[in-house]
């Protein structure tokens, strides 16, 4: 049975992960289950990928078979293991003994038996009793005498053995210190916290002077790791615990944390290097394992797997050669392996896209359809505005619309895209702002063609839900997706909720949900499909009371959409589109849980400009690289951008209540080879163009709008120079990926520049509840001004020091201020020279993993859980108020008898922990901050379930 239960928890864990992120590792017992291991020692795997591990009862050197040898000396408590590969020599594995002496135990192919090393027979010095031996071959062993805490060398030939001090003079070492040994010059902690390093010098065959770097303190009982191929000397500071490096490039040398949005480490952690170099593994103080991986020029934080409970006393992991991680997590022998990504399915690397082991680099064009209906039959074409004459359609019959789909999915393969963002085919709720939350519903747009003569000039709702409307829609979404496969395009599906981001629609948002899961579990195995989109432009601002602004309903309703794709789809990512700086007053992208953040950036286009404000644009596409490149660090795209372009522009004449101004197809051009490359260069992992073809609709019978001209063929059906056959901006622009390295804008910090003679400003400076500068907050100034009724919007962003200074044309009487992650401040009448303080919002979410949160991880774990044969029933329980303010009531259908409830914050911190018997209990949680809690109850049984509370 225990076995049972084993397996059970495995694939519970393991069904939270999939290759939609290369670093969410699945957990997983060895067939070392139930052991004890003893504490501050090391583990070890052999070529056959077999734990190996030091006994705490016997202190013995046991593995899947028991005792590796039973007359070995016993090992010292805290010793760590090395084990080497030699099949010629024999395996071996060394440590320290009980006595502090080295030890080595073999195995003898000759008789094929273990043995006891004679190597350190004459060993006459002890090993300092906390530090750390370290083997280069079987000839060599590096140790800190205990006598004077110098670094020796204890060394076994074929001629005999011997003993050395590497440097008299050197300073001793830290009585904690491990050594490394990297191409012959070996690396250690002084006692004064700090490292140091000497190079064997094969002139004289000595050792030469040490090396003292002037790095950092380095925390107590901390370890050092080295990178061989870069020489990089990882470690952890004593300021804050963060994992930090000391790197040489020729002349020049520095130190500092290797990212710093990373968590503390551990105390006494391992640090492992991938084979590859290019990933640093190390236990965070959430129990954790954690890495950093270099990808092209920075570095981003990754948690690999939410469950993994180590603690200080069990800090210390083996890595395999398939760099899969061994660790003891008070229990059992687990292993961390990394993920196996499907073939041709996009997924997450650190902050990039990637698909087959490769950068993947979406270049996206926005492509319109409709929905329409010929007499009760539901079929999709191009939008039917893509037409210059707006009295025809492009098709009125499945069989009519076809042709046109491969006409254009062929035409965006020859320009150079390989991915489309489909809109259209989004849902709608049926509410308003003056009939709010009545209808929970999702209803489709058709368009009705059965009556050719009457064309409409709208769509009609459909229920989704009604009939066989559903299964309708998801064969037409699938004939779509499976067509622009054929092309060798992958499809950004936006099948999100019109509106979604209204109060009056939050009725409908449960709704939703339930839908998001059953089309994730249609299209989980089509690679054809880059990612789900939620929402268009959320972060849509209308200055009403009709949007959503509270953080917390936001982060928990996006979050659970998430996991209701999740819960059914390992294999695609997921999205949500803002506008752009302001999402963080409300759609903060740092607080959700999305795999991909879309932005759409235009530039101005105002009439006030010769021909087009760049420097609008580069201000917003560089706030985005920072707040995603150096805070969030997920992948991002620019899912719009574009400039309207004709042949000849004095010929359009937009009406004045739409002022746009249209450039010419050279200018069109330019812009989109310019543009192009500074989005990648600025970090991106995608370029969306919008859109396709020219959009019309009518104004007093003239085709005009403000999505005219933007597209990539007119009206007409003609390619637009962007494009053109053997000339397309997206076949000749060769791509190149930064981090942040785009086009510098002008005066950054005023959003709305030129402000010369602006009569009024204000200065402030914007400070986290660490009294820490929060760096590219933004802050938003709405203000009448002007004629009655108008208000106009002046902005800014803060700086490194957290400072900042608005001018406006008019005195300002209200300020918002946000950062990511944190609650939005609203300021009346503002005073110049305040510093304002952001409370940080508690959700679920990848910015936060630097206190220990993850993606989905935590919530999924306990639904997943509770479908276990080992979890309490649905039935049994029921908590409420839920959300809460102070209190909170845990009723029972059945009478309990010692059953624990142990209720933690997202980040393991533990808030309460009660044992009661009875059939009610009460928790008084007041004064508890705002957000999610996890609650895991345990009966007497041992039956868990897990389960979610909400302060509010």
């Amino acid at each position: 049975m225990k076995t049972k239960l084993s397996m059970l928890c495995f694939l519970a864990v393991n069904l939270l992960y999939g290759q939609y992120d290369y670093f969410k590792w699945p957990k997983a017992n060895t067939n070392l289950l139930g052991v004890a291991v003893s504490p501050k020692s090391g583990l070890a795997v052999d070529v056959f990928n077999r734990a190996y591990y030091i006994d705490n009862v016997s202190k013995k050197i046991r593995f899947m078979y028991g005792d590796v040898l039973s007359t070995a000396p016993i090992a010292r408590s805290n010793s760590n293991l090395i084990y080497r590969n030699n099949p010629t020599a024999g395996d071996r594995f060394y440590y320290v003994t009980s006595t502090n002496k080295i030890s080595s135990i073999w195995y003898n192919n000759s008789v094929s038996a273990w043995q006891v090393g004679t190597e350190f027979t004459g060993m006459t010095d002890n090993v300092a009793p906390l530090s750390f031996i370290e083997v280069v071959d079987e000839d060599h062993v590096y140790f800190i005498r205990d006598s004077d805490k110098k670094v020796c060398e204890y060394w076994h030939t074929a001629s005999g053995s011997g003993f050395r001090l590497l440097n008299m003079f050197a300073l001793p070492a830290a009585p904690y210190s491990n050594i490394v040994v990297k191409n012959n010059t070996l690396y250690y902690i002084t006692n004064t916290n700090k490292p140091a390093y000497m190079k064997y010098n094969f002139t004289t065959s000595t050792w030469d002077a040490a090396v003292y770097l002037n790095t950092e303190v380095l925390a107590t009982g901390s370890k050092i790791q080295v990178d061989g191929n870069t020489g990089q000397i990882f470690y952890v500071r004593a300021s804050d615990n963060k994992l930090c490096s000391y790197w040489t490039i020729g002349s020049s040398s520095g130190f500092g944390p290797v990212n710093a949005i990373g968590i503390s480490a551990m105390t006494g952690t391992d640090i492992r290097i991938s084979s590859s170099g290019d990933q640093v593994i190390y236990i965070g103080t959430d129990g954790n394992f954690h890495n950093e991986y270099y990808d092209l020029c920075k570095w981003s934080h990754n948690r690999l797997n939410p469950v993994c409970n180590l603690t200080a006393n069990y800090n210390s992991f083996a890595m395999d050669n398939n760099g899969a991680l061994y660790f003891f997590d008070g229990t059992n022998i687990c292993t961390l392996s990394k993920i196996t990504p499907t073939a041709n399915f996009v997924y997450r690397k650190g902050s990039r896209l990637a698909m087959n082991g490769q950068n993947y680099n979406a270049k996206l064009a926005n492509y319109c359809m409709n929905i329409y209906n010929n007499n009760g039959v539901l079929f999709v074409g191009p939008n039917n505005q893509y037409d210059s004459n707006l009295s025809n359609w492009f098709c009125l019959t499945p069989s009519d619309c076809s042709p046109y789909l491969d006409q254009h999915f062929s035409e965006l393969q020859q320009a150079g895209f390989n991915t489309i963002r489909l809109t259209g085919l989004h849902l709608y709720c049926n509410n308003t702002s003056s009939n709010p939350n009545v209808d929970p519903k999702i209803y489709i747009d058709a368009w009705d063609v059965s009556d050719t003569i009457h064309l409409p000039n709208s769509g009609t709702k459909i229920d989704i839900n009604s009939g066989n409307k559903l299964q309708q829609m998801l064969d037409l979404y699938e004939m779509v997706i499976n067509k622009a496969g054929e092309y060798g395009l992958k499809v950004n599906f936006f099948a999100g909720l019109e509106k979604g981001h209204k109060n009056y629609n939050t009725v409908c948002h449960s709704t939703y949900g339930v839908y998001l899961n059953t089309l994730a579990n249609r299209f989980k195995n089509n690679p054809n499909v880059l990612m789900y989109s939620l929402l268009l432009e959320a972060d849509s601002y209308d200055f009403t009371s009709e949007v959503i602004t509270d953080k917390d309903y936001i982060c928990s309703t996006v979050n659970g959409w998430y996991e209701q794709i999740r819960n059914v789809d390992k294999n695609h990512l997921v999205t949500m589109s803002n506008v752009g700086t302001f999402s963080l007053e409300n759609w903060d992208p740092g607080i959700l849980n999305i795999d991909v953040i879309t932005y759409h950036i235009y530039p101005d286009l105002s009439l006030n400009y010769q021909n087009y404000n760049q420097q609008y644009y580069l201000k917003k596409l560089k706030w985005v690289s920072n707040i995603m490149n150096d805070k969030i660090q997920k992948p991002w795209i620019i899912g719009e951008i574009g400039i309207p372009g004709v042949s000849n522009p004095a010929t359009v004449a937009p009406p004045s209540n739409n002022i746009v101004l249209v450039v010419d197809y050279a200018t069109q051009r330019n812009f989109a080879i310019s543009s192009l490359q500074n989005v990648f260069h600025s970090g991106a992992s995608g370029y969306g163009w919008w859109q396709y073809r020219d959009v019309y609709t009518k104004s007093n019978g003239t085709p005009v709008d403000r999505g005219a001209y933007f597209g990539l063929v007119d009206n007409y059906g003609n390619k637009k120079p962007i494009i053109a056959t053997g000339n397309s901006v997206f076949n000749i622009t060769t791509l190149t990926n930064g981090c942040n390295s785009g086009t510098a804008p002008n005066d950054y910090y005023n959003e709305l520049a030129p402000y010369n003679g602006y009569a009024y400003n204000v200065t402030g400076t914007v400070k986290d509840v660490n009294n820490q500068p929060v760096v590219n907050g933004t802050v938003r100034c709405n203000i009448p001004c002007g004629a009655p009724g108008e208000y106009r919007e002046y902005s800014t962003f803060t700086k490194s020091d957290g400072s900042f200074k608005v001018y406006a044309e008019c005195p300002v009487i209200e300020m918002n201020i946000t950062g990511v992650g944190t609650y939005t401040k609203t300021i009346n009448n503002p005073v110049s020279g305040t510093t304002y303080t952001l409370n940080p919002i508690t959700c679920n979410s990848i910015y936060t993993k630097s206190m220990g949160q993850d993606q989905g991880g935590q919530s999924q774990s306990g639904s997943l859980l509770e479908e276990s044969n080992n979890a309490l029933t649905e039935e049994d329980l029921t908590i409420a108020p839920n959300p809460f303010t102070s209190k909170v009531k845990f009723s029972f259908g059945t009478e309990q008898t010692l059953t624990s409830i142990r209720i933690t914050d997202l980040m393991g911190k533990e808030v309460k922990n009660c044992i009661f018997s009875g059939k009610e209990l009460e928790i008084n949680l007041e004064g508890s901050p705002k957000g999610i809690y996890m609650v895991q109850i345990t009966n007497s049984e041992n039956k868990t379930m897990t389960k979610r509370i909400i302060a509010q």
